[in-house]
């Protein structure tokens, strides 16, 4: 994530968590030394950058007091700069050895096609890069979507946080890797990222 990507992040997230608050400050998290961001994006989108008007007035003084007669300036033309389409998120905190998902949205326009899978994989390698033994998350007990996608790729049920989300006190399931580095980890990511990959058509994937 880079700080033009807050805007569309932000929207994303509005969408995905409309009832929580206080919303995420996209901006400090780019600050936080602990928090890493990866985002999914789908080719380019032009948008309008519109300048501020430039208002010039002039007046004249009659007997001391000030009479505008002016016109302002004409408003400059937007400007039209070409963006990423960002169509997803995710974010992790690193904490000592573990790294924890706080948080993987998806813009609803584009749910169903795998980016969120593709999101969740980016998330753990992203783990390895930072030398995390394992990766952790929270996710809605009701949820059993998300929960079967991250059994899918190794992650156990190891305790309850008892109403949770403060929207509706609903309890967060807490799923855990075991250690990632592990030799029969690391042969079941890959087989796991190679094959959806594969179903994607090998999107590019990069972590600077």
């Amino acid at each position: 994530m880079a700080k033009h990507d807050i805007p569309q992040i932000a929207r994303i997230d509005r969408e995905a968590f409309p009832t929580m608050w206080p919303p995420i400050n996209f901006g400090h998290e780019l600050g936080n030394k602990l928090a890493y961001y990866v985002v999914a994006c789908d080719g380019e989108q032009m948008i309008e950058n519109p300048q501020p008007a430039i208002r010039l007035v002039a007046v004249k003084s009659f007997l001391g007091i000030k009479w505008p007669f002016g016109s302002k300036q004409p408003e400059p033309e937007p400007e039209i700069e070409k963006v990423d389409l960002i169509t997803g998120f995710l974010g992790l905190w690193m904490m000592v050895d573990e790294a924890h998902i706080i948080n993987i949205a998806v813009k609803n326009s584009h749910r169903g096609r795998g980016i969120g899978e593709l999101l969740l994989i980016a998330g753990i390698d992203l783990a390895y890069q930072l030398k995390a033994l394992t990766v952790t998350l929270e996710v809605r007990a009701g949820n059993m979507t998300a929960q079967n996608l991250y059994t899918k790729y190794g992650f156990n049920k190891v305790g309850i946080r008892k109403g949770y989300y403060t929207d509706n006190k609903e309890d967060a399931i807490i799923m855990t890797t075991d250690v990632i580095t592990t030799p029969h980890y690391e042969r079941k990511f890959t087989a796991l990222k190679e094959a959806h990959l594969y179903k994607l058509g090998q999107p590019e994937c990069e972590l600077a």
